[in-house]
This record gives C-alpha cells, structure tokens and sequence, in this order.
C-alpha cells in the first residue's frame, strides 16, 4: 500500500514539475531555467503523513478511496492499547443487517475470540485474534518448490490431460497456483510435516490435503511429546519456545491442517486417533475476555459485554506514563491489582499495570436509591481517595519563522504600574514568558504570552515598509470552566525547526454523580 501510495504521489509531483516546465521554458528571456526553485520537496511527505495520520487512503490512478487504513492506537488504558492491537476488521457494510457475515464459523475455533465483538451495528464484523494465534508471515517459495519436486511432484507442463483423470493422482497448489501432480500424497503430506517439525522449513509453512495459526503440543502413540522435565527445563530458562518448535515438541497448524488433525482438550481424553493436544484450552479466548475469572458461570452476553467494559477501565497506561504529553490522559490515583487473578493476566502482566480497585460491594435494597443500575457509595471511603482520578491534558504552542526574515517572539510578562507585580493575566508567567511548572491556571489566564509580526510576506518594490517589524499580540490561554495546574512544561523543536512549546495540565476528580461503575462480569 506504502509503495502505491509513494508511486501516486511521486507521479502527482512529476506532472506538477513538468507544468511549470512547460509554462516558463518557452517564454524568450536571458534567465536560465532553475529547477531545484520549483521542486515542492513538501508534497510527497505532506501526501504520506497525511494517508497515515488520517487513515484515508485516495489513489486518483487506481481509483482506489479507503477509509481507516491505519487507525491511532487508543491509550484509554493499558487493556485498550493490547485490545486494538489484537483487531480485526472486515471490510464489509456496516449498515447491511445480515447475520451471514457477523456469525461466528465453525472453521475460527481458537482462532478468533468468542466473546470480544462490539455491540450495535458493528457486531461480528469487528473480531479479536485468541490469545495464542499468529500471523504468518510472507517467505519465499522457491526452497518448497525444489523440496516438492525432490519428493516426487511432476510438473503439469510435462503431462497430457489424461492423468490428471486418474482416480489416485491429486494436485498440488502452492499459494493458489498449481505446481504439478503426485500419486503417493500421504507420504508427501507426512514428509513435510516432518521437515517442518525438523525445523527445515519455516513453521509457518501449512500444508493440508483439500492463514493463521496456532501452536499444538504434539502426540505420538498416545502420548503428549510434551512432558514434565521440559516444563521444569522452560521454567528454569535452560530452553525457550523455539527449541520446543525445532525439537518437534510444539507445532503450528493453520485452519486447513486442522480439518486433517483429531486434536484434544484435555490429556485424559487422548486416544489412538489423536494427533496433537490443545496447550491450554483457556487460550481459546482473546485478551479482554481472559481477564474475566470464571467466565464459564457467566451469562454469554454478559461476557461481551464485560469486553468492551475492560477496555474503558481507568488505571495505568505504561510506565513511561509521567513522561509522556498526550492529548487527554486519565490515570487512576490508587490503582490495586486484582484479588482474582486468571493465567491470562499473569501473561500479559495485567497486575502490574492494573486498572479499577477492589471494592467491598453489598448487594442489598437501600431506600429506592438503587434501582436498575444506580449506586450508594460510601462517602467516607470516597474522602478518603476511592476512585479518585487524574485527567492530563496538553496546550501546545509554536514559533513559526516567516519568508520576510521575521518570526514570532516570546515576550516577558506585562507588569502592573502601580504595584511593579504582573497582571493577572499573566500571573503564572516566568520572565521568559512561559507558565512555570506547580502554578495553579484559572480560565482566561495566559499560558505562553506569544507575539507575532504583522507583516509575514515578503515586501513588494516600491512599497513603504516600516525598518523595524510592529509585533502584535497572540497569547495561548486556558479556557476551562475548573483550574487546572501545570504539570510540567517542554521545549524542543519539530519537523520544521520551530520552535514547539507543550503544557502539560493536570486535574484531580472525584467521584461524582454520573460516573460509571463496574465489575469485572459486565455488571455496570
């Protein structure tokens, strides 16, 4: 997608080049031609971060018009960031209602999650990857293709049609295209999968008789390759999951390798049939529904619900959280890690970025305050920093240079003639013109007291112009109806070497009516 975009793009800037070629070269003059003047170097740029950022990708030569290509990862919370990396989208019509599309196959067990699909017009068309499904990645043919020819794969091109009628020959496809014909395809099939497991060719590689995967414990002659030693081996360090992929312990199998595989649940249910043993059968669901303990005694939808509600869970976002400056942040005061873990909450390390906070809860009618879903909190334990919060925001600010030479300025704090002390308004300003970082901010105050020029462009001959440039007041302000107090404040420059200026702003809340409650079983 990147090199069609960069191919559009790069053509646009051909032609646009070629115009003014064409516009100035005839003209009879002394001047030579300068075509590095008339390079526009920002188009093809502009063009990429623009399809990037915004996620619409229009290629007027392909008549090709995408939305959502690329999304902005969320940063609600540290849930919301794992959950959306983990999405599938399809590329169907949102507002069809038909149940085809949306329902779950038979062919997507431990695959896709089961239970994490949004609710509404959405519903089924948005999917999440199972917690222990890959994504192949792409690798060249050309090693398989010498690999199946050496094991007994003739070439279509060399056969009449003839054989291809012949009640023991089958075809063999890779990637959709044909490669030739066999008669012995059990020992081709068993073959490969014995390269594979052998680690000569990529474990991704699925082959089937008739593209995600999945790792299996293997089974031979009713027992697990898998055993105890080697789990003690793991958990000591001395071998990793690779080792267990190249020692043929663990294999991947896509979604047609499975239709050939008898593949158990359990250890106890293993028979003579039996080809491979599921690692854990927790893993069939995704991120979000893993974090939900006892899903089993939960009503389905209340599963489904709980999914989207995990995601909107106020806590921690990441470490490096206090470092960072984003748009809008919320971050939990007194975070607590779960008193019910689940093994998918050890995996992704959830207890050690959680979010919420264990709360003694009575189910109990109290007075008619608490019909359907309303709650009586206790007003104690919100004093004493129950659910108490931090909304960061950010103000930012930028000194521009101009074609004239001139640029925006940074002026000190106007003072009071009476008193020699600043106004108001630029109350919270150091002498260098910018908020200092602890002050309290009140609305309409001044956090960066900007000027710029009020003339940007480069003069025309024989106009006036005044020697020295007349500056006019832009100051950046905080419009907010409560106060807010500044974090901290950052200089640096961006892609054009201005100036940038970023104000970090912090809130503190507390609960209060309206906010929205829940536990862990989509109980809101």
């Amino acid at each position: 997608l990147l090199s069609l975009l960069f191919e559009d793009l790069f053509k646009k800037f051909n032609s646009e080049m070629k115009k003014i070629a064409d516009q100035v070269i005839p003209k009879q003059r002394a001047a030579q031609f300068d075509v590095v003047k008339h390079m526009r170097q920002d188009q093809i740029t502009n063009g990429m971060v623009n399809a990037i950022s915004t996620g619409n990708w229009s290629l007027k030569r392909f008549k090709m018009d995408r939305q959502g290509v690329t999304q902005v990862l969320s940063r609600l919370s540290y849930i919301s960031a794992l959950g959306m990396m983990t999405r599938i989208s399809s590329q169907f019509e949102k507002t069809r209602k038909v149940s085809g599309p949306r329902s779950l196959q038979p062919s997507q067990w431990g695959m896709l999650c089961p239970s994490d699909t949004p609710e509404g017009e959405a519903c089924g068309l948005v999917k999440n990857l199972a917690l222990m499904t890959h994504i192949t990645t792409d690798m060249e043919d050309g090693p398989i293709v010498k690999l199946a020819s050496n094991l007994g794969v003739e070439d279509v091109n060399l056969l009449c049609g003839e054989e291809l009628s012949y009640p023991h020959v089958f075809l063999v496809f890779l990637n959709g295209n044909i490669l030739g014909v066999i008669r012995d395809h059990k020992k081709l099939v068993n073959t490969f999968r014995l390269m594979r497991r052998a680690g000569y060719i990529n474990e991704f590689v699925s082959i089937s008789t008739n593209l995600t995967d999945r790792p299996y414990i293997i089974v031979k002659k009713q027992k697990p390759a898998v055993t105890n030693k080697h789990m003690e081996e793991l958990a000591q360090g001395y071998r990793n999951f690779e080792d267990f992929l190249h020692e043929s312990l663990v294999e991947y199998l896509d979604v047609n390798e499975e239709n050939d595989c008898n593949i158990a649940l359990y250890e106890h249910t293993i028979n003579k049939d039996t080809t491979h043993l599921e690692i854990e059968p927790f893993t069939l669901l995704g991120v979000c529904a893993g974090l939900i303990p006892y899903p089993h005694h939960n009503q389905s939808p209340r599963n489904t619900y709980q999914c989207a509600m995990g995601k909107q869970a106020m806590g921690t976002i990441g470490y490096n959280q206090r470092n960072r400056i984003d748009t809008l942040m919320y971050l939990l005061a007194y975070p607590q890690k779960p008193m019910v873990k689940t093994k998918t909450i050890e995996l992704i390390e959830f207890e050690k970025l959680p979010a919420g906070q264990n709360a003694t809860v009575a189910v109990m009618s109290y007075s008619g305050y608490d019909i359907e879903d309303a709650l009586v909190l206790n007003k104690a334990s919100l004093d004493r920093g129950f659910g108490r919060c931090l909304v960061y925001k950010n103000a930012k600010c930028t000194l521009k240079r101009y074609t004239n030479q001139t640029f925006d300025k940074v002026m000190g704090p106007m003072l009071d003639a009476a008193t020699r002390k600043p106004i108001w308004r630029h109350e919270i300003l150091d002498a260098d013109g910018i908020c200092s970082p602890g002050e309290k901010v009140e609305n309409k105050q001044v956090l960066v007291n900007k000027s710029m020029p009020t003339v940007t462009q480069i003069p025309l001959e024989g106009s006036n112009v005044p020697q020295q440039p007349q500056y006019k007041d832009v100051p950046i302000t905080y419009k907010g109806a409560t106060d807010s107090y500044i974090e901290k404040v950052m200089i640096s420059s961006n892609a054009e070497d201005a100036f940038l200026i970023k104000m970090l702003l912090r809130q503190t809340r507390r609960p209060e009516i309206g906010d929205k409650f829940s536990s862990r079983h989509g109980q809101k």
